[in-house]
């Protein structure tokens, strides 16, 4: 079974990470998820009805833009402070001294949004194949089961929130804990390695790029619905370039936080347009030059 750590216990949640690769959170208000289920619905609705999308994916409904149309999702469950704290612990880059004589001396970068968006599994929706998320990134992966978990050496992570319960039978997430150690030739060899990540809404798996993990199958007559949000280093490039969608007025409408993780605000070094913040480029574009 995979093992829990409430929100208030991020101490905890870090420890589980290194050792299994992944942790269920617990602790999220059940109206939050609510919201996010009610925010999604009608985007939801107009792609299930593209019934081209059943073929692309197996069965399995991909609505993405989730962090610009949910200010719950993006303001309340993202950014929620201790989910940062765990997800910087991990993907938080810092400058060793004299790396870089033009920054100032442990210049230290938090963890970007690579992309988020919600998945609907149709009934009769077929498993993913066991996979690294972090592999859009061409990793490779040394083993580490002799020296133990190294920080530093993953470069994402993901957060899925369900908006239903989720079980073996409608499409849990497979997991196998403790392959974020593996290296690259190392496979699951007998069932026993592969758990579900069964959830109850209010709950959360946070967990490495590096584990091998998959969407289950959907046996049932309902759809699954999952909300789903990725993070990578700040020097990574995210898997989703929302910036061709998102314009000045929906972004000044996000709190500096959210636009600082999505990359619209920067150190000044990392992400600019013009020698200047991403946030303020679409604001002089828009009064011209």
């Amino acid at each position: 079974m995979l093992r829990r750590a409430h929100l208030s216990q991020p101490d905890e949640a870090i420890k589980i990470i290194k050792e299994d690769g992944g942790v269920i959170l617990t602790g999220f208000p059940i109206e939050q998820i609510e919201q996010v289920n009610q925010d999604m619905k009608s985007s939801l609705m107009q792609r299930c009805q593209d019934r081209t999308w059943d073929a692309r994916y197996h069965g399995r409904i991909y609505c993405g833009l989730l962090y610009g149309l949910s200010k719950t999702m993006r303001e309340d469950i993202i950014l929620q402070e201790n989910v940062q704290v765990i997800i910087n612990h991990f993907l938080r880059t810092t400058n060793p001294p004299f790396v870089d004589l033009n920054s100032q001396p442990g210049r230290s970068t938090n963890a970007i949004l690579s992309g988020a968006n919600t998945i609907a599994t149709r009934p009769g929706g077929k498993a993913q194949a066991l996979h690294r998320d972090d592999s859009i990134w061409q990793q490779v992966h040394s083993s580490q089961e002799d020296t133990g978990y190294r920080i530093g050496s993953d470069i994402g992570m993901s957060l899925l929130v369900p908006g239903v319960k989720t079980t073996r039978e409608n499409g849990a997430t497979m997991f196998v804990p403790g392959s974020h150690l593996w290296g690259d030739q190392r496979q699951p060899t007998i069932p026993e390695d592969v758990l579900t990540v069964d959830m109850v809404p209010g709950e959360a798996f946070l967990f490495l790029g590096s584990a091998l993990h998959g969407g289950g199958a959907n046996a049932t007559n309902a759809e699954r619905i999952l909300h789903s949000a990725f993070f990578c280093r700040s020097w990574v490039r995210p898997e989703s370039n929302d910036f061709v969608w998102w314009d000045k007025n929906a972004v000044q409408k996000w709190s500096i936080d959210a636009q600082r993780l999505a990359g619209y605000v920067t150190d000044k070094m990392l992400g600019i347009c013009d020698d200047m913040d991403p946030i303020d480029a679409l604001t002089k574009k828009s009064t011209g030059y």
